[in-house]
This record gives C-alpha cells, structure tokens and sequence, in this order.
C-alpha cells in the first residue's frame, strides 16, 4: 500500500509540473510533445518558437504547456488532422501561443457548455487556464476548415518568478 501511494504521489506531482518543461524547457517540451503525440498517427507537425530563449515564468510555463496539451489531445481525438502548426512568440509584455490544424472543424457556436458525454470540456479547461493567468483564449473553426487556437497571456506581475529563476540558476 505504502508503495502504490508513492507512485501515485509521484505521479501527481509529475501532472502538476511536467518534467518535460523542468528537461528541455517550454519549446522543446511542447515540441517534443506534440511530434510524439500527432506524428506517429502520420500527421505533419511545423513549430516556429520567437522570444523563448530564456525560461518564462513557472505559471505561464504551465499554463501554455497545459494548453498545448489540451489542443493535441482535441486534434488527436476530433480534428482528422493532417497537418498542425504549432506557434510561440513572446515578448516583454505577452506571450501569444497559435495552433492550427486543417482537420475536419466544427461550429464553435454549437459548444457552449460541457455536455453530459464530456464534450466541451477540454475548450472550457483551456480557457480557464488562460484565464487564471489574466489571459485570454480564442477558437475558431469552422466545418471542414479546420480549427486555430490563439492564446494570449500577459508577462506583466510575473516579472519578479523570471527573475529570480535566473538569479538561482
């Protein structure tokens, strides 16, 4: 018993904080993601980092990786994807992360809550994230044009956690 709950601590801490983000930072950790994740069911991946040269600030990290996530996991499970990109940009004041993909689409009006099956809920969980952070999160798609993803979350009042990452390193 005293084992399985430490695995299941150990896990939980690893959801918490992904150790890919901790490893190769927010780039390559959404990259690496989402290449193991979309390119071996044969599905195109192009990613374009700007400005993440130095490590962001632990709840932005989070949050974008979180969202990136969320994103593949919808592309894997509804989109019919052919192809997906993947873009970072940030500067001093936000950070602006874009998916897109020429899956199948849907009618973003038709989602407006989580539905008894689920259905919904990974949307909603993305906003909310951004969200936390004072960010905010659009979708867009439309049938049979697929679906593109823009988050946006400000850098301000996280200035002080990047700082002092840099001063610890």
């Amino acid at each position: 018993v005293v084992v399985h709950t430490q695995n299941e601590i150990t896990k939980l801490m690893k959801e918490l904080r992904p150790t890919l983000l901790d490893e190769l930072g927010l780039p390559a950790a959404i990259s690496r993601y989402a290449k193991d994740s979309l390119e071996s069911l044969g599905i195109n991946v192009f990613t374009e980092f700007k400005g993440v040269e130095e490590r962001l600030p632990t709840e932005v990290e989070v949050t974008l990786f979180r969202i990136a996530q969320g994103t593949i996991g919808n592309i894997l499970e509804h989109a019919e994807a052919k192809n997906v990109s993947i873009r970072l940009e940030c500067n001093a004041n936000e950070c602006v992360l874009d998916v897109k993909d020429d899956g199948k689409g849907f009618d973003v009006s038709k989602i407006t809550r989580v539905d008894k099956g689920g259905r919904g809920a990974g949307l909603f969980t993305m906003k909310e994230r951004a969200r936390l952070v004072g960010g905010e999160c659009s979708v867009k798609s439309q049938p049979g044009k697929g679906t593109r993803i823009v988050v946006k979350v400000p850098l301000k009042g996280f200035v002080a956690d990047a700082e002092d990452k840099s001063i610890d390193s």
